[in-house]
């Protein structure tokens, strides 16, 4: 299914002034194709399963809401490509991303091009999430590096002041 912004793909009464773009309620449906012909569309995925969503052009934004075992492919976004309340979602950019963020979601994978992570710009921010990878996909002749995001924290106190870092366990 191709679709042209402005849309609305799924069951949901939804006023299409809100959103440019909202896939909702999409069961098992892998071919979802989304043509963005202004970057400041956004695109909303709203309580879909096992699903596939191709974004092909720059929008403003996507957010997944509510969706398990759903996947966006996308290439550049201005503001950031967010999932919350998710459980088992994929995201992927072959373009420029500013931010990801992964919020009350448990199970993500997060496909990366090498040269976005190279940007110091670039940040994934997390908050009560479990089982976040990250895949640093390079070119075609290397493997890609996948790296877990942590979700246990030590505070510490230095001077009186909080310093938070990255649980590390140790094999011992």
């Amino acid at each position: 299914m191709a679709s042209r912004l402005p849309c609305i793909i799924g069951l949901l009464d939804w006023p299409s002034q809100v959103l440019p773009c909202l896939v909702a309620a999409q069961r098992g449906n892998k071919s979802i194709e989304i043509q963005v012909t202004d970057a400041r569309h956004s695109i909303y995925l709203y309580a879909c399963e096992d699903t596939l969503v191709k974004v092909h052009g720059k929008c403003n934004n996507i957010s997944l809401d509510t969706c398990r075992k759903t996947g966006i492919m996308f290439s550049d976004v201005i503001a950031s490509c967010e999932a919350v309340n998710c459980k088992s979602v994929q995201m992927q950019t072959t373009g420029v991303v500013p931010t990801i963020s992964v919020e009350k979601t448990d199970g993500a994978q997060i496909f990366l091009p090498k040269g976005l992570t190279a940007n110091s710009d670039f940040q994934v921010v997390t908050a009560k999430c479990s089982e976040i990878n990250v895949v640093v996909v390079g070119a075609a002749d290397e493997d890609p590096l996948e790296e877990p995001i942590p979700e246990q924290f030590v505070t510490t106190f230095v001077k009186g002041r909080p310093v938070t870092v990255a649980a590390s366990h140790s094999g011992a």
